[in-house]
């Protein structure tokens, strides 16, 4: 699926907001996700043909989840797994 076509008139009302991020695919080459604004919705693409939507109570849900995630992944790091 590709991205939908810009709609000229609304981007001069309200131009897109978008953020692109360094990351990692999941063999850990590196790669750029996007997160973008449009219309009250919070868009994450990882691909040209991968993007979730979130709109209201997702939004929430999403960053509440995201913030624990960090919160672990930072916990992780600092006691690093050894191995027996």
């Amino acid at each position: 699926m590709s991205a939908p076509a810009p709609n000229t008139t609304h981007d001069l009302c309200h131009p897109p907001r978008e953020w692109l991020l360094r990351c990692s695919d999941d063999a850990h080459r590196p790669a750029v996700c996007s997160i973008a604004v449009t219309d009250g919705h919070l868009e994450i693409w990882l691909a040209e043909e991968s993007m979730i939507s979130l709109d209201g109570g997702e939004i929430v849900q999403f960053q509440a989840a995201f913030a624990d995630a960090a919160t672990l992944a930072t916990a992780d790091r600092a006691r690093p797994l050894t191995q027996a």
